[in-house]
């Protein structure tokens, strides 16, 4: 299963919601090692990273206008 299919799947299991793939977004930003959320990245996996590194994300608004 592609990548897309598993987040279509993931968030159709934990919201019960159902979205077309046209609906999908996208989004890559540049991050600094130090704009990280330390609570969901473990500290054993940050140290492995580069300073700056590049990031995707895929997302969705609902009918109530929450991304």
């Amino acid at each position: 299963m592609t990548t897309l299919g598993c987040f279509l799947q993931a968030l159709e299991k934990t919201t019960n919601e159902k979205i077309d793939l046209k609906d999908v977004g996208y989004e890559t930003v540049e991050l600094y090692r130090d704009e990280l959320d330390t609570n969901l990245i473990p500290a054993d996996k940050m140290e492995n990273l580069p300073d700056e590194f590049l990031v995707s994300s895929a997302n969705f608004i609902d009918e109530k206008g929450d991304e």
